[in-house]
């Protein structure tokens, strides 16, 4: 039996720690169940017997969770049922959320082992980064259709860099003068 709080100050840091990580543990249980159920859910539609549109509209509606989070606990638990040294390290209480997070977007069956060794080893901020570098690279982002004024060769970022109303160094009076006699904006 684990000692009470009541008694905080007399309990050892061991104590104190026993504490932590049992509550931590029971946490993370708590996390995939319900990540495992809210995934049910969207598979299975059944959402919508509760009167919801989606999976998304329930957890936001029943928990206050927005889209992205409801996005990233379906992806976990879909990640979850072919990963189950991940799943099982992670009930465990030896793997904390955000570290499941950036498993879950590299890690496949024969190389979860690697990756949960590499999250027992370092923070999730140098997990994170070897993530980053070992995926494979983001297909690049089409050029923007939208126009852009040409600068005023003064400040090398575009006009509509500045926030509105402000001037790039070393415009004069000239215009603000120009602006007060009532000229249209540019």
């Amino acid at each position: 039996m684990s000692p009470s709080l009541e008694n905080s100050p007399s309990l050892s840091a061991e104590e104190l720690h026993q504490i932590c990580f049992s509550a931590h543990r029971l946490g993370n249980r708590a996390r995939r169940r319900y990540i495992h159920a809210l995934y049910a859910l969207h598979v299975t539609g059944l959402y919508a017997k509760l009167g919801f549109s989606s999976a998304f509209h329930y957890a936001e509606s029943e928990y206050g969770y927005c889209q992205s989070q409801t996005y990233e606990d379906l992806r976990a638990a879909e990640a979850l049922e072919k990963l189950p040294l991940t799943a099982e390290t992670f009930e465990a209480g030896k793997l904390c959320y955000s570290a499941l997070l950036e498993i879950k977007k590299i890690a496949k069956p024969e190389t979860e082992a690697e990756w949960l060794e590499l999250a027992r080893k370092k923070s999730v901020r140098a997990l994170k980064a070897e993530v980053e570098k070992k995926r494979p690279s983001k297909r690049p982002r089409p050029p923007s259709k939208r126009a852009r004024r040409p600068s005023t060769g003064k400040d090398p970022r575009p006009l509509d860099s500045l926030p509105r109303g402000a001037r790039a160094p070393g415009e004069g009076d000239q215009e603000s003068e120009g602006r007060a006699q009532g000229a249209p904006w540019r």
